[in-house]
């Protein structure tokens, strides 16, 4: 099976399935171990919410929440998935884009539009990762908080503007992540993703869900900046809007 018939089996299993997965997810009693892609329960493996291969599978790289201040290493953050939603589909989109990533010289040769679309789908599902991290946290939350924390990396100080959230707008985020996986076409999404050129020697990652998520690759000289949800009719404003969060994030 090519990777494209892959990818709408992931669509078709998430259409079919994220609903379900979702509610599970945030009742207290709800069943959390499932595949978070189909709801399957059998052969259930772990999935990294970042692939090993973008930071290198350095044990000491962690993210922290910054409302409660927990820290996790990336190594170790992990949702299940059954094993042909991890290696068989997923597996297959990882290595699709780190060759893509290993051929590509952004001075002199760009990604094809088909590539694009890969790498918007792999960022999504990587969004989708997260949101599902949070709802299975959901009721392993700092005692006296009344939300569910966001995730942030070190030292990014966005996601402290967030008071507060209701679980309805943690089932809406979920499930408008699930949704912008199951679309096919991300042609509308071009100019939402942005591709630089970097000389920066570490590993990077920050990520606002529902929002946009940027990853550096130095193994690649290759960053990437997505927002996930606002579309842009010219490159050039989504280019300018990205680089002012990316300044304050720096």
């Amino acid at each position: 099976m090519n990777l494209e018939k892959r990818l709408n089996l992931l669509r078709e299993n998430i259409r079919n399935s994220s609903a379900d997965v979702v509610e599970k997810l945030i009742q207290k009693n709800g069943d959390k171990d499932l595949c978070v892609f189909c709801g399957g329960k059998q052969d259930l493996t772990k999935e990294h919410v970042l692939p090993q291969w973008t930071f290198e599978s350095k044990p000491n790289k962690h993210f922290v929440t910054t409302i409660n201040g927990l820290s996790q290493d990336y190594i170790k953050t992990v949702v299940p998935a059954c094993s042909e939603c991890n290696s068989n589909i997923l597996g297959a989109l990882e290595n699709k884009i780190k060759s893509s990533f290993e051929a590509v010289d952004l001075e002199t040769v760009f990604f094809s539009n088909k590539e694009i679309g890969k790498i918007i789908s792999w960022l999504e599902i990587i969004d989708f990762k997260f949101q599902v991290l949070n709802l299975r946290r959901t009721f392993l939350k700092h005692k006296e908080a009344e939300y569910i924390p966001y995730l942030s990396d070190i030292p990014l100080s966005l996601m402290q503007n967030q008071a507060s959230i209701s679980l309805n707008e943690v089932r809406r985020k979920a499930m408008n992540s699930a949704n912008r996986i199951s679309t096919q076409s991300k042609e509308t999404k071009r100019n939402s993703l942005l591709l630089f050129k970097t000389k920066n020697p570490d590993f990077h990652f920050f990520h606002e869900m529902d929002d946009f998520i940027f990853l550096e690759f130095p193994r690649f000289d290759i960053a990437v900046f997505l927002f996930l949800e606002k579309e842009f009719d010219q490159h050039k404003q989504a280019h300018k809007e990205a680089m002012k969060i990316i300044e304050e994030a720096y």
